[in-house]
């Protein structure tokens, strides 16, 4: 956009040269001969620059499209790679969710025939209890606080029914 301005500027200039040395002596012929090619020159190498800016304008906007398109790709891709991947993990989410009951089940049913078969040290309800509720995924802190019990006790209690 400067160019352009200094352009114009240089063109203004050269017309006003031309318009000022027209109104000079006769004698003096020669040297305007020589301000009107100096202004022709000038006129000529602000076109040149001008076309070269527009050349230059043209390769940048292009580029800019490009790598903007190419960003809009590559965005829609990892879009559909997060999209895929949260798929899959949803699954494999409600697979747990659904095998949970099931695993919590499988396991009071097999503590107690371990305990019934093997003379396992005796439960009381409150050790039964800590049982149930690590095998319902709760750790040693939750079930401590929820029993007010401590939580070295509740962690000897299920090593011990392991």
């Amino acid at each position: 956009m400067s160019l352009i301005i200094i352009g114009f500027l240089m063109i203004s200039v050269s017309v006003a040269l031309i318009v000022i040395s027209s109104r000079k002596p006769d004698y003096l012929e020669g040297s305007m001969e020589r301000k009107k090619n100096e202004v022709a020159a000038v006129i000529n190498e602000a076109e040149q620059m001008l076309e070269e800016l527009n050349k230059f304008s043209e390769y940048i906007v292009t580029q800019m499209d490009f790598k903007s398109e190419e960003l809009r790709n590559s965005l829609r891709y990892f879009e559909q790679q997060v999209n895929t991947i949260v798929a899959e993990k949803n699954k494999e989410i409600e697979a747990i969710s659904q095998a949970l009951p099931e695993q919590h089940r499988l396991f009071a049913n097999t503590f107690q025939t371990v305990r019934e078969h093997d003379n396992v040290i005796p439960l009381d309800s409150r050790y039964r209890e800590i049982v149930r509720l690590a095998g319902e995924g709760l750790s040693a802190v939750e079930i401590a606080k929820r029993l007010k019990i401590g939580k070295g006790e509740i962690q000897l209690v299920v090593d011990i029914n392991k």
